[in-house]
């Protein structure tokens, strides 16, 4: 069987003023790389501290935030996982900013 490679995100969710996120959802869409989703969403909870930590594979994805069960989704932003990516932790940001 192929063991699959991924990426790593890890790190603390924090709001404008640096406090954590504790419970929000971190929801990841799967696109191709114009942008058009591909039908793969799925979803993470940061823990009561901010926490979050989940992998993903090689592609292209939207990553959104929703804050509370009262917020609205907000886009964080689009990332590129590529081989070079492999084996690697990042933080969400790092990961949209590289």
């Amino acid at each position: 069987m192929k063991k699959r490679v991924t990426t790593h995100l890890q790190g603390i969710l924090t709001n404008p003023m640096n406090e954590p996120y504790n419970n929000a959802e971190i929801v990841v869409e799967m696109t191709d790389a114009d942008d058009s989703f591909i039908g793969l969403r799925s979803s993470r909870f940061t823990d009561t501290k901010g926490n979050y930590y989940f992998t993903l594979q090689e592609g292209y994805y939207n990553i959104y935030i929703i804050p509370n069960e009262d917020a609205t989704e907000v886009k964080m932003g689009k990332v590129h996982v590529t081989q070079k990516d492999f084996n690697t932790s990042y933080t969400i940001e790092g990961l949209i900013n590289k």
